[in-house]
């Protein structure tokens, strides 16, 4: 089988590389926010797409880290998916239960680790199951992979240092070179809407901008908009030259960086620590309805 290339696979495809028995790997990332009452690998064990293991982006991130879906390190990442059955020169489609949510955050730690061959399913689970695709429940056993992971590509993911430096030298906004855009809802951008998580703050980065994760994707399918539709949203914008995406905890800011991808957008970097990090800190400078 050709490597998969594309950032973004549909469910047709995906059943003939099935039905062709060519080597794929399938994860399921389905996860929540804490606000949420369910449990992502207790819906998997219910129901998901036969052969899928299950990928938990609480599960495979660094232990020693407060924050949330913080980012492991190579060796920790490569038992983590090791142990998952995935192998060096694997293809992999990952899905979750909304199409674009948790999953592109996998595809974003896999290419961050060295690994290529990654595509998000269009429309997600939902997807599958309004094709008729083949589920099953439980739990799948897997025998050890050989996966080794390098940090291929350090530059792809940003600090808070990195935020503090744009927005103390630009806190208007009117940075032309690198921009900060912030993937959560507009009522928690504004800070209208509280948090999910306890103790961190309401409202945004000064000079950043909004454009919500569900922007990027049809409500009524779950399926990624057309690239003309994505780049008009992206172009109104977004000026810099440097994007850095930023959301709650860094799982949905990766949704924007596969959006940002499709539409031939170079340097995209990811803040890993998100609101989650900087919110947090009560030293940081905020921009919101109680902080002006």
């Amino acid at each position: 089988m050709d490597a998969i290339m594309t950032p973004v696979i549909s469910v047709n495809d995906v059943k003939e590389l099935i039905k062709n028995t060519a080597p794929l790997t399938l994860l399921d990332a389905r996860g929540y926010l804490p606000n949420i009452p369910q449990n992502g690998q207790e819906e998997y064990k219910k129901n998901h797409i036969t052969g899928a293991k299950f990928f938990d982006i609480d599960a495979c991130v660094d232990l020693e880290s407060s924050l949330p879906h913080s980012l492991p390190n190579a060796d920790v990442f490569s038992e983590y998916v090791q142990n998952l059955g995935v192998n060096r020169g694997d293809n992999i489609v990952v899905y979750d239960q909304m199409g674009f949510f948790s999953a592109p955050r996998v595809r974003w730690m896999f290419k961050y680790f060295g690994h290529e061959n990654i595509a998000v399913l269009d429309g997600g689970f939902p997807a599958w199951l309004a094709d008729g695709g083949d589920v099953e429940g439980g739990d799948i056993p897997a025998k050890k992979g050989d996966f080794l992971a390098h940090i291929a590509s350090p530059g792809r993911l940003a600090t808070k240092d990195d935020i503090l430096a744009i927005v103390t030298a630009h806190p208007d906004g009117l940075n032309t070179q690198k921009i900060i855009v912030d993937a959560r809802p507009n009522a928690r951008f504004l800070g209208v809407e509280a948090e999910p998580r306890k103790g961190v703050q309401s409202g945004h980065m000064p000079g950043a901008v909004n454009i919500s994760f569900t922007d990027i994707f049809d409500k009524e399918t779950g399926k990624i908009k057309p690239a003309d539709i994505l780049a008009g949203i992206f172009h109104t914008k977004l000026r810099g030259d440097e994007i850095i995406c930023s959301c709650g905890s860094g799982v949905t800011a990766c949704v924007l960086a596969l959006g940002l991808e499709i539409c031939g957008y170079k340097n995209i970097r990811l803040y890993d620590g998100s609101w989650s990090e900087w919110g947090s800190d009560k030293s940081n400078p905020i921009t919101s309805p109680t902080k002006q």
